[in-house]
């Protein structure tokens, strides 16, 4: 390796003298080379025998760690049901388009020995809403959907999780039957059930004629709805009956065709009741 040295002599005075001796070369590059392998080989060697990374890399692998243990307590709760809660299989679904006798109905069912009713939890508005109605089939097919196709095994436990934890918050101690009556949430009938698939549901159903025009009465000036607003605020039904009429209708067609769908791919632990023909043995 070539190496150059110069010697100087410089004479400061009075008898006294500097010597200085300048070495240049390439002793000082090959060395700094010389220590980035060597860096290199201790970082490998400290990879293989686990010795303590970089805090980058630390945070990166203690949250895959988090990660994979959220998805295996996932993956272990069969039921999702705590404990002396209430359990899936006792969870009776009451599920129509409203105004068919549901309150009635539901009143009934929680009156009866080791039940109780828990009245519209919105819970089906919420994920139908957002799915069936909000979304359409290029939004349902998206990655970054949060209710997309390819995920639906993962928001289906969180909203099992969603249900079945509301319930134990609001009837802690019940072993018994679970009446939810969700007519505002039957959108979601198909969400609900394979969320579900242990429950049970009530498929409540009346002439949409009857329907209608019950909820029309249900939305004019003076009725029960009606005193929930605003004084002296008019409604579509009061401003224009027929425009109500035909939202009401599609509402029940809507609600009617997913309560069915759900209906006719669910097992045996179903009932299907007819109003009409219920409030004639009564």
């Amino acid at each position: 390796m070539p190496v150059h040295k110069k010697y100087w002599v410089l004479k400061l005075g009075r008898g006294t003298h500097l010597f200085v001796r300048i070495e240049a070369g390439l002793t000082g590059v090959r060395a700094a080379i010389n220590q980035l392998k060597a860096r290199a080989v201790t970082r490998a060697a400290q990879t293989q025998l686990g010795t303590p990374r970089p805090r980058s890399a630390q945070r990166i692998i203690g949250r895959d760690r988090e990660l994979a243990g959220r998805r295996a307590r996932l993956a272990e709760s069969d039921t999702g049901a705590k404990p002396g809660g209430i359990k899936p299989e006792n969870i009776i679904w009451s599920l129509d388009s409203g105004r068919t006798g549901s309150t009635w109905l539901g009143r009934m069912m929680g009156d009866l020995e080791d039940h109780v009713l828990w009245h519209e939890p919105y819970v089906g508005e919420i994920f139908g809403s957002a799915y069936y109605v909000r979304a359409w089939d290029r939004q349902r097919e998206r990655e970054g959907y949060i209710l997309s196709r390819q995920y639906k095994e993962v928001w289906l436990q969180s909203m099992r999780a969603l249900i079945l934890d509301g319930a134990e918050a609001r009837y802690p101690g019940a072993d018994g039957y679970l009446v939810i009556r969700e007519p505002h949430g039957s959108i979601a009938a198909p969400l609900l059930m394979e969320a579900l698939p242990e429950s049970r549901m009530v498929f409540l159903v009346r002439d949409p004629r009857d329907v209608v025009a019950s909820r029309l009465d249900a939305h004019r000036k003076g009725s029960c709805t009606q005193r929930l607003r605003r004084k002296n605020e008019k409604t579509l039904a009061d401003r224009d009956p027929d425009a109500f009429v035909e939202a009401a209708a599609k509402m029940y067609v809507q609600d009617t065709e997913q309560v069915k769908h759900a209906y006719d791919t669910f097992d045996e632990r179903k009932a299907l009741i007819k109003y009409e023909n219920f409030a004639r043995t009564l």
